[in-house]
């Protein structure tokens, strides 16, 4: 059977509907990207000309919270500090810095999620939020979209931002995030001049661990794990342990 004829205006209109699809694909890209980007909303009364009273109350909120945070956020860093200046690494366990700041971690969390609940877009806030969590109780998933949602808004807001959002993965068994925040981490540390090699090790580490387990757990095998007793088990984080052929030595770091 054959196609009747195209007429000169519906070949015309056909050839500018064809050449107008990579303009009009263009511009859909375009309004999705901006619908779908998330901007840092700052605590400035000018972003709510509409709600001064209750913006004076999650301002109040959010400065009471965060002074809270910077004494809490202070005691964990001294803790850390003198973790790695004890051992030469970076803690294996949550445990290894004492919970370390949690005291104000608890107080500051009721303030930050009282001004969250009036401006849910700012990524100080966000961050705040998510490593008071992440601290106070590492085995709930609740910081994860906390640090998603400040990673978005401002991913260079704090450089060890992405490094807390990877290890609370990480805990949760989420290799994949968790592997492409110690990613992201590993490339800014690579541009720092002065990255010590503990962190490196550690982050290094960190993605292998992601790797691993991510392996292991699509094949679970049953297991019995015992405690080999004080000659062999140490206060140290031992690991990557090897067993001699003849099985009459076991090797490993520590």
């Amino acid at each position: 059977m054959n196609s009747a004829p195209i007429s000169l205006k519906g070949r015309d209109i056909f050839i500018n509907y064809m050449l107008m699809k990579p303009l009009l694909f263009f511009i859909f890209l375009l309004i999705s990207c901006i619908t779908n980007a998330q901007v840092n909303i700052e605590f400035e009364k000018s972003n709510f000309p509409n709600q001064k009273e209750q913006f004076k109350e999650a301002r109040r909120n959010y400065e009471d919270g965060k002074d809270l945070f910077r004494d809490g956020y202070k005691v964990y860093l001294d803790q850390l500090e003198f973790f790695v200046n004890t051992h030469h690494y970076m803690p294996v366990s949550r445990n290894d810095c004492n919970h370390a700041g949690e005291a104000a971690f608890r107080q500051a969390l009721r303030l930050l999620e009282s001004a969250n609940r009036f401006n849910p877009d700012n990524a100080d806030l966000n961050w705040m939020i998510a490593f008071s969590k992440f601290c106070v109780n590492r085995q709930s998933d609740e910081s994860l979209r906390y640090f998603d949602k400040a990673y978005k808004l401002n991913p260079n807001l704090v450089p060890e931002l992405a490094y807390y959002a990877g290890w609370a993965n990480q805990l949760l068994a989420k290799w994949d995030e968790a592997a492409r925040y110690y990613n992201l981490y590993l490339s800014y540390l690579k541009t720092q001049s002065k990255t010590p090699s503990y962190k490196l090790e550690d982050v290094n580490k960190k993605i292998e661990e992601c790797s691993v387990g991510k392996k292991l757990m699509a094949r679970p095998q049953r297991v019995f794990v015992d405690n080999m007793g004080s000659s062999v088990n140490s206060s140290f984080p031992d690991y990557s342990a090897f067993i001699a052929a003849d099985e009459s030595a076991l090797v490993f770091t520590s």
